[in-house]
């Protein structure tokens, strides 16, 4: 096992003066229920509530649904810009954040969840169901995912350790500790396109459905994937199959999936401050429209191409809080967790650190690894 030395780094608190309170203020002169909708969508693009809002009403159930709807819809429009508009290929990007993001949001959430036994409460159920979820996506198997996550993730003394799965996947990627934080950021995008990367990814997907897990488990994956090729097959759309499902759900999957892991604690580091909160958005300029129009344009163009898809395919459902999930991975009402966190902030609760922009937690990251030297060996 190897073990490391620690460097405290600072920490951005969450206060009056975060930029989810700035964009608040900017919907101020709305009309009162015109501002609650407003306030509402920057809500969900941003990962965070403003200070007092109520939560949502939202249920595992609807959350599903939801989930699910996009998924499908993202994957209608990829094959029907694919069919009827090929000149226009690519505005696949569009669909494929939709798609990849429904995907994330049934696994890091929804199945996510179901490891925990906060969907219908019964370990039995939820495992099921989450079987249901992650076999067309080719995803881990539920006894494999619940031995990972909950036995080694959630174990306070493998948690974000070499032992923890999801880290000895970075590691085996080439993100060490103690090197440059520059060589981190460089070996993110040569990892995002590389083929080793993506092929280690697919194996492991395709080895928990087909080899390694349950019996009922390889039976429904075999019968899912005897189900697409006969449709494929009888409907001649080999072609489509590949643009609108198999591209989106693994190069682009896989991707999503990096940079969520590399963002998403301090890997290798203290107990306690293992975890952060990720949250899409910034503050408006400093300056008025009048004075610099170029400038809002640009905050705007940067929160509509950036920092929502982000938010739809990379940090989806309650993935910006997931640091209050390992506070409070029991919460049954985890569909609501960004605004359970910032009640408890409200409330005086320490020790959260916000970080906005996804650029700012990988560098954020980076920073923790670099000054993260690997002691001893064994």
């Amino acid at each position: 096992m190897i073990t490391f030395d620690y460097t405290t780094l600072p920490s951005f608190d969450s206060s009056a003066n975060s930029p989810r309170e700035q964009l608040a203020v900017l919907c101020t002169s709305l009309p009162p229920r015109t501002n609650k909708l407003v306030q509402n969508a920057l809500t969900q693009l941003t990962g965070m509530p403003c200070k007092g809002e109520i939560p949502s009403t939202d249920s595992p159930a609807s959350y599903l649904a939801s989930s699910v709807a996009r998924l499908g819809l993202g994957v209608f429009s990829s094959a029907l810009l694919w069919k009827e508009f090929p000149m226009l290929s690519f505005l696949q990007l569009f669909p494929y954040v939709v798609i990849v993001g429904a995907a994330r949001d049934l696994l890091p959430s929804l199945a996510h969840m179901c490891m925990h036994c906060q969907f219908k409460g019964s370990r039995k159920t939820d495992l099921f169901i989450a079987d249901i979820i992650t076999t067309p996506l080719l995803l881990q198997d539920s006894e494999a995912y619940s031995v990972d996550h909950v036995k080694k993730h959630h174990n306070i003394n493998i948690f974000a350790t070499d032992e923890d799965p999801d880290a000895a996947f970075l590691l085996e990627l080439g993100f060490i500790p103690s090197l440059p934080k520059s060589v981190y950021w460089q070996k993110l995008y040569q990892t995002m396109g590389s083929p080793r990367f993506h092929w280690l990814f697919l194996k492991a997907r395709l080895v928990s459905n087909y080899v390694t897990a349950p019996l009922h488990r390889r039976l429904m994956s075999w019968a899912w994937l005897g189900f697409v090729l006969t449709v494929a097959t009888l409907t001649n759309s080999f072609d489509m199959l590949l643009v609108s499902w198999v591209i989106p759900l693994t190069f682009f999957y896989h991707n999503a999936a990096l940079l969520q892991f590399c963002s998403e604690h301090l890997w290798f580091g203290k107990i306690g401050s293992r975890s952060i909160g990720r949250f899409c958005g910034e503050a408006t300029p400093t300056v008025s429209f009048r004075e610099s129009p170029l400038a809002w344009v640009a905050w705007v163009f940067r929160m509509v191409f950036y920092h929502l898809p982000v938010r739809v395919a990379i940090l989806p459902g309650t993935l910006p809080v997931h640091d209050y999930h390992h506070r409070h991975a029991s919460n049954k009402d985890w569909v609501n967790e960004i605004y359970h966190r910032q009640r408890e902030i409200e409330s005086g609760a320490e020790g959260y650190v916000d970080i906005w922009g996804l650029h700012n937690a990988l560098d954020y990251v980076f920073e923790h690894l670099s000054n993260t030297p690997a002691v001893t060996e064994d």
